[in-house]
């Protein structure tokens, strides 16, 4: 289990990713903003810009309003978005909803919406000298 103990660095994970090759287009944080340690999101974002990345950040705001890091990162230029979450974590299957507000406010990134475009099949095309085929409402047709 993972327990916070006051040296949250919100910009380990990332700064890992980008070490290991890996650039998300955006990323998603659950969290109350408290960010007491480093590497700090935002040098690891102002290291990314210099790099030539650019990643979009959403932020789930866990019973707390806090803004801070979310204002750095707008700050710094950031593409940011802040979504605030006081549900009442004492009820029974808090969690579901949790995990609902995650798949509402992260969406379809700029890749996942390629890798749907990717899957979609092609017509085909007629080979010269065979009889064409004309598509029409979903139906294919034989020229006469």
């Amino acid at each position: 289990m993972v327990r916070a103990d006051g040296t949250t660095s919100l910009g380990a994970a990332l700064e890992m990713a980008w070490k290991q090759g890996f650039i998300p287009e955006q990323a998603v944080y659950l969290t109350d903003q408290g960010e007491n340690h480093g590497p700090f999101l935002v040098q690891v974002y102002t290291r990314l810009i210099q790099e030539g990345h650019d990643p979009a950040f959403i932020f789930v705001n866990i019973l707390s309003s806090t803004r801070q890091v979310s204002k750095d990162l707008e700050e710094a230029g950031a593409r940011v978005q802040v979504f605030d979450f006081n549900e009442d974590m004492s009820r029974p299957g808090w969690w579901v909803a949790l995990d609902q507000v995650v798949v509402v406010v992260a969406g379809e990134g700029p890749v996942s919406i390629v890798d749907r475009i990717m899957a979609l099949e092609l017509p085909k095309r007629t080979p010269p000298g065979a009889s064409a085929t004309r598509f029409q409402a979903g139906h294919a047709q034989e020229n006469a």
